[in-house]
């Protein structure tokens, strides 16, 4: 295709396809529409896409992106011209947060809700009830979510909290001792050089301050800077990227930096989601987790061959977001026999594993072993119960 050819494969009624569109139309991007059939997907589709085998992507100059929230943000790299996103990386956090939060708390309950029945029905129409107030509130005020203009920059970007009292530039972090959501903004902020403040929390027993700095989602990692609160760690690391810009963590790239938002956001739904399933499940459901998760980590280790690190010869962010598999699954292999992490059938994962925990900066910041193993057989066994119960709810 021609160099600057933009062509956009979708489906006519997704949601996804038409928030690409309308931020290429936006941004006055030309391009090729192509309508896909997904109920007969198409070879091209499935040539482009062998990953998720789904809409929207889009291909530039050649280059193939996928994922509607990691494609926006390739546009908002790629094209400068009316910027979708501000400039303030506060105000890009809280934007992706939202988003984020969207995405998750009310697109999924409301599409359950239109799709079930009895009590399942009740309980996502509540939950996306629940969400639409959050956002009510955030929007309150307000033409757009960003101010004045679509996609635009507004002073007037609510937090998710009152603001805290404290010195410009001090950075505090709450978290839990065995999360690998807290150690990653932790490792990011050490390849950073940036100090901070570490407090404890208790996530059973939550403190008032997680509870005033999180109330959306009560729960950890939260960072504060400036007295400005950002939760979700993926947010925080885009966050961190932006605010100190020494030691890049992203590459200079719009398609690299694609492509470690894509893996990133693959490694979390299609890995940690069916490891965890795996670990605290019995039965068939054990078995299909065990599967679903080895598939995934197939097509991660396709992504490392030859690599020390997923970036090149240095650690990055895509390393950051999939650490804990480097220390956290072997754990739950031991606990549950899970065999995932075979070294023999993941040569390349195995190599990643040893380079990044030989890293200093990751060596000196991990938690005992010996209590992650007694932490995780105690959950594992408490949450049984619950995740044969949600099975067959």
């Amino acid at each position: 295709m021609a160099s600057q050819e933009v062509k956009l494969i979708g489906f006519w009624i997704s949601p996804f396809v038409h928030r690409v569109e309308w931020a290429l139309k936006l941004k006055g991007v030309e391009y090729e529409y192509i309508e896909e059939d997904i109920f007969n997907k198409s070879p091209l589709l499935l040539e482009l896409n062998p990953v998720h085998k789904k809409v929207p992507v889009m291909v530039h100059r050649g280059k193939v992106i996928v994922e509607s929230f990691v494609i926006l943000e390739y546009i908002e790299e790629t094209w400068k011209e009316s910027p979708l996103l501000p400039r303030d990386p506060y105000e890009r956090a809280m934007a992706r947060f939202w988003a984020k939060f969207a995405e998750e708390e009310l697109l999924e309950d409301a599409w359950i809700a239109l799709c079930s029945h009895g009590i399942q029905k009740e309980r996502a129409v509540k939950s996306a009830i629940d969400a639409l107030e959050k956002i009510e509130g955030e929007i309150k005020g307000k033409s757009f979510f960003g101010g004045e203009a679509i996609g635009s920059s507004s002073d007037n970007t609510k937090k998710l909290c009152n603001t805290v009292p404290m010195a410009s530039q001090e950075v505090k972090l709450i978290g839990f001792w065995v999360s690998p959501f807290v150690r990653r903004v932790e490792w990011a902020l050490k390849l950073k050089g940036v100090e901070y403040e570490y407090i404890e929390d208790d996530i059973f027993n939550k403190s008032p301050l997680l509870l005033e700095l999180n109330p959306v989602h009560k729960r950890v990692p939260v960072m504060v800077h400036g007295g400005k609160v950002i939760v979700e760690s993926f947010v925080i690391l885009e966050y961190i990227e932006e605010t100190w810009k020494e030691s890049p963590l992203l590459p200079r790239d719009p398609y690299e930096r694609a492509m470690a938002r894509f893996w990133a956001k693959f490694a979390e739904e299609e890995v940690l989601d069916n490891a965890w399933i795996a670990l605290c499940s019995r039965g068939s459901q054990k078995e299909k987790a065990v599967k679903s998760t080895i598939d995934a980590l197939e097509k991660i280790e396709g992504e490392l061959k030859g690599k020390s690190f997923f970036g090149g010869e240095a650690i990055g962010y895509l390393d950051l977001a999939l650490g804990w598999i480097s220390y956290w699954l072997p754990v739950w292999d031991e606990i549950s026999s899970l065999q995932l992490l075979d070294s023999l059938k993941f040569p390349s994962i195995t190599t990643w594993q040893n380079n990044f925990l030989e890293n200093p900066v990751i060596k000196e910041n991990l938690p005992p072993k010996e209590k992650m193993v007694v932490y995780f057989h105690n959950r594992s066994k408490e949450l049984a119960p619950v995740m044969a119960s949600s099975r067959h709810a």
